[in-house]
């Protein structure tokens, strides 16, 4: 053997010490790479639960005037009882923040309450059911109130003091397909909020389930209500965990009357109490 010879030995330990140092590169670069995929994943889950939460809550926001006396179903919006469209257009006009600082002017007469123009209920029926089936207004008999219809003035007179909602809306799952959606909605009874121990409300068990389609609009918020389907059983797509976006409630709903002019009386409407609206 040589002077300077290496063993054979010696030569296969230095080609495995060789790939020795690349591939512990290769596997902690593989390592940063998986840590770094995994936190952007767990950071973009999040991110789209959170997101979805809160367009859910969006949604129910949207219709709580839609389904708060438990509309009668319907495939399309022209086949919808336009008594029942037009009790939720008024609805979201009242519960709107500048209601009260429209100064409507107010009937002493039968029928007693605020005169409204139609002008300004068509606007909320746009918002929520679209502009492509016009309106045909009439008297609305709700559960407990009446909101009476004068032809001859194209106004509606809203003698509302104080009612109830029947239903809440939850909103359980989102689906989108084109341009529409589909809404799985749970319905929960708003006069059975429970408290628990700690004083919190505790949400209710749903009362019953529809699928709400909402199809895109360029009118803000950019969507309406098409079409309102029963629904045999609530249908969820993740572990919706929300508290009730509902509180529980422990008197009526307020509805002021605004201070009547000089010329007016100071009659207002009778407080009435909300009864519940029969199943279709």
């Amino acid at each position: 053997m040589k002077k300077n010879q290496k063993p054979k030995k010696a030569k296969q330990r230095e080609r495995a010490h060789a790939w020795a140092f690349p591939l512990g590169l290769a596997i902690v670069i593989l390592a940063l790479v998986g840590a770094v995929t995994l936190i952007v994943f767990g950071v973009n889950s999040v991110k789209k639960l959170t997101d979805n939460i809160a367009k859910k809550l969006e949604y129910e926001t949207f219709l709580a005037e839609v389904v708060r006396n438990d509309p009668d179903p319907y495939d399309d919006i022209s086949k919808a009882d336009m008594s029942d469209l037009l009790d939720s257009a008024i609805w979201r006009l009242v519960k709107s923040e500048d209601f009260l600082n429209k100064g409507y002017p107010f009937s002493t007469k039968e029928p007693i309450g605020l005169i409204v123009p139609s002008s300004d209920i068509l606007e909320h029926f746009k918002t929520l059911f679209g502009e492509e089936f016009p309106p045909v207004y009439s008297t609305v008999e709700g559960p407990g109130y009446t909101f009476t219809y004068l032809p001859e003035k194209d106004c509606f007179v809203i003698q509302v003091t104080a009612v109830d909602p029947i239903y809440t809306p939850k909103v359980t799952k989102i689906e989108k397909k084109g341009g529409s959606l589909t809404l799985y909605v749970s319905y929960l009874k708003f006069a059975d909020f429970p408290w628990d121990n700690t004083g919190n409300p505790v949400e209710p068990t749903a009362d019953k389930f529809v699928k709400i389609t909402l199809r895109e609009t360029k009118r803000e918020p950019g969507y309406y209500v098409s079409a309102i389907q029963a629904s045999s059983e609530q249908e969820t797509a993740d572990g919706d965990k929300r508290k009730p976006t509902t509180a529980a409630p422990t008197t009526q709903e307020d509805f002021t009357t605004p201070e009547l002019s000089d010329e007016a009386s100071e009659t207002e409407g009778s407080t009435t109490e909300e009864t519940t609206k029969a199943e279709s």
